[in-house]
């Protein structure tokens, strides 16, 4: 049997999956509803519940009871290669940014050897913070060659990156990725800080051009919470 302090824990966690499957605005269970179908106790249900009401996932009406508010996840194959901005369209979602450091600077020696640059070259680096449905769900720190993107260097970036790479003939169009949990780093944390302490899943890739140029060296931070990607294996 679990410790009595993880089971409010432990049904907040079966009580989320509840609410992410429902229908937005559809009633979730009474208190007493709720104790009956995880054999628990009513204290322990107000408690888990709490938890998620926390997390904004729960809409409380007083007097009404409690219901499954708006919210994104998703679901994708890991082997599929889109922008932020097609992915969250393609769900029905008008993404924005928000840009919270943008500079011309030297390339690191990580940077140089993954964009295959040489000694002293500068590139753009972008950090942007992405939301929809007003959520922060992805922060982005996206750096490419400056040789690229000197027109554009202080221009719009509100747009999908890989569409402005596309107008200078070098649209990324595959990518290769690793993925790792991780706490959301600065400047991040400091323009998401409600979310800074949630897990987040960091995809470090770079991503090249039809002719096999690197064009991006990306750190993509994804909510823990709302994305997870799927893989299919085979045996050799």
């Amino acid at each position: 049997m679990a410790p009595r302090s993880s089971l409010p824990l432990t049904l907040a966690t079966k009580i989320r999956r509840l609410v992410i499957s429902a229908q937005p605005g559809a009633a979730l269970p009474s208190e007493a509803r709720l104790a009956a179908q995880f054999n628990v106790g009513r204290t322990t249900v107000r408690e888990a519940l709490k938890l998620v009401e926390q997390e904004g996932l729960i809409d409380v009406r007083h007097g009404s009871g409690r219901f499954a508010r708006p919210h994104l996840s998703v679901e994708r194959p890991i082997s599929r290669y889109e922008s932020v901005t097609e992915l969250l369209r393609s769900l029905g979602y008008q993404p924005t940014n928000q840009i919270v450091a943008r500079e011309v600077r030297d390339a690191s020696r990580d940077e140089r050897s993954a964009l295959a640059l040489p000694v002293r070259a500068l590139v753009v680096a972008l950090d942007r913070v992405r939301y929809a449905e007003g959520e922060a769900i992805i922060c982005s720190r996206d750096v490419m060659p400056h040789a690229l993107l000197a027109d554009v260097a202080d221009g719009d970036w509100e747009g999908s990156l890989l569409d402005i790479l596309a107008t200078r003939g070098h649209r990324p169009v595959m990518a290769t990725s690793h993925f790792s949990a991780s706490r959301l780093p600065e400047p991040f944390a400091s323009a998401v800080p409600l979310r800074a302490e949630d897990p987040w899943l960091h995809a470090r890739q770079v991503s090249r051009d039809a002719a096999g140029l690197p064009i991006v060296a990306a750190h993509d931070y994804y909510r823990g919470d709302l994305f997870s990607f799927d893989v299919v294996r085979h045996q050799a």
